[in-house]
């Protein structure tokens, strides 16, 4: 057989969508269908690295704004909040809270409470004088591998097949492997 590439190949909407108008027959024609699947992959690797750049981009515009945000109220807090409170000692109908046109600036009372200032010495302390307050969890992993390692050497032993598990016969199995794409030199 020759292993030559065939100049003309057809295009994907030519004659792959026809009824019986294009068969993979040869090793070309089957080498150009494993080509057409690595350019998808191909391409779905080059939108998913592009979208990867945009997020980056839109993170990094974020945090950009967020530190435009966090200058601009430090720059401001203290007089806005001094202009509240003067507004409010100036109401006669005993309000903490004044409303603007885009959002309300209001003083609360927040009673006394405690507060966990140092998990880590909380914790310790919790274990000397409040034991009851400590709770360990256990969780169960399944180690999936050494279950079914343990599983064959006991069906091999007693030919008996473990609950939860299944036995399936031999069987042919189709894969298909695509060539990794090149990398390009190309930028988006």
């Amino acid at each position: 057989m020759e292993n030559t590439i065939p100049t003309t190949l057809p295009t994907l909407s030519e004659e792959t969508e026809l009824p019986g108008g294009f068969v993979l027959d040869t090793h070309e024609k089957c080498d150009w269908f494993l080509s057409k699947l690595a350019d998808f992959d191909a391409e779905e690797q080059k939108i998913k690295t592009r979208a990867a750049q945009i997020i980056a981009q839109m993170e990094a515009m974020i945090a950009r704004n967020k530190t435009d945000r966090d200058a601009f109220q430090a720059r401001f807090y203290q007089q806005f909040q001094q202009f509240v409170a003067q507004e409010i000692a100036a109401d006669r109908k005993g309000r903490k809270s004044i409303i603007f046109f885009n959002g309300t600036a209001a003083f609360r009372t927040v009673p006394p409470a405690l507060v966990v200032e140092s998990p880590q010495d909380a914790l310790t302390t919790a274990r000397a004088v409040c034991p009851s307050a400590i709770t360990k969890e256990e969780r169960e992993k399944f180690d999936r591998e050494a279950f079914l390692a343990y599983a064959k050497a006991h069906f091999e032993s007693t030919g008996e097949i473990l609950p939860g598990l299944k036995r399936t016969e031999e069987q042919e199995r189709f894969s298909i492997k695509i060539a990794a794409p090149k990398e390009s030199a190309e930028t988006p």
